[in-house]
């Protein structure tokens, strides 16, 4: 991998030059914003660009594409590329990985004027399945997931599967956007409103009577430890130490919750998916 390196010092003192900030500029959705300059960030250390930030490392980037031409970054952009190629065809990542690697560098040299055959560019990368050696969870599976010793678990999972939402939507989903459907005081299915933070706009989805159990059950449990629940209540929240191990009385932090963010929810999954010995380790549900 080749080695560079650009005195940041000499970019911070130039104003005008803002070229992360115009990366960030058109970055909308939160998903968008964590996952877009964390994948940049990729593409900047296989260039060895050293620099205390993300934001630093971009300037510098910005520098020398500036400096070293347009005949540099297509040779780097290629290596880079055709190495993400090898790893795909050693099944380390999917194929669509590579083409979200190509997304946020894309957009960044496109903010600031940097111009790039990307039609090129593009033809070299290794198109096919959208995902790595994966395949849909059986029914044994998802059953055994939901034996993972994590009461959050449980509504979790069947609220993706009933809903079909992404994890990226955890991050909005309050207790007032469930709402049950009744019927001779028996629930058929529960209306759930979810954020998409690809359109950065709400819609409407269902889950079923098992989901919607599921989820008032925790809720109701949460209660139950002095958490004041109304419809402004994040639906998935941090646990809380059930009772002290010194006094064995009950503690407080169940009164004061902390919103689950979408990356905690993503690594619980993976953990209980692996920990339940469901798949081998590398391989991941979300």
């Amino acid at each position: 991998m080749p080695s560079t390196s650009v005195n940041a010092s000499m970019l911070c003192q130039n104003s005008n030059l803002l070229p992360y900030q115009k990366f960030m500029y058109v970055l909308r959705a939160p998903e968008t914003k964590r996952q877009y300059p964390r994948r940049l960030q990729v593409f900047l250390d296989y260039l060895n660009i050293h620099g205390l930030t993300i934001e630093e490392k971009s300037n510098i980037f910005y520098e020398l594409a500036n400096e070293k031409g347009r005949n540099w970054l297509e040779s780097e952009l290629m290596r880079f590329f055709a190495y993400q190629n090898q790893r795909a065809e050693n099944k380390e990542i999917s194929t669509q990985t590579i083409n979200n690697y190509l997304k946020p560098v894309k957009l960044f040299c496109e903010m600031n004027g940097i111009v790039i055959n990307w039609k090129m560019i593009s033809k070299g990368i290794k198109r096919g399945d959208r995902c790595s050696n994966d395949r849909p969870p059986l029914h044994a599976e998802i059953a055994k997931l939901l034996e993972y010793p994590d009461r959050r678990i449980r509504p979790i999972v069947l609220i993706m599967i009933s809903s079909g939402m992404r994890a990226g939507s955890w991050e909005y989903l309050k207790w007032g956007d469930i709402t049950p459907i009744l019927q001779n005081n028996s629930v058929l299915a529960a209306k759930i409103r979810l954020f998409n933070t690809k359109t950065n706009r709400s819609y409407y989805s269902f889950i079923t009577p098992e989901a919607y159990k599921a989820v008032k059950d925790w809720m109701d449990f949460r209660a139950s430890f002095g958490e004041k629940i109304n419809s402004d209540s994040w639906v998935m929240r941090n646990l809380w130490q059930i009772k002290s191990q010194r006094y064995g009385n009950y503690l407080g932090l169940a009164k004061n919750p902390v919103k689950f963010s979408a990356d905690g929810i993503r690594m619980l999954l993976n953990d209980a998916w692996k920990i339940q010995g469901i798949r081998e380790k590398k391989r991941k549900w979300i």
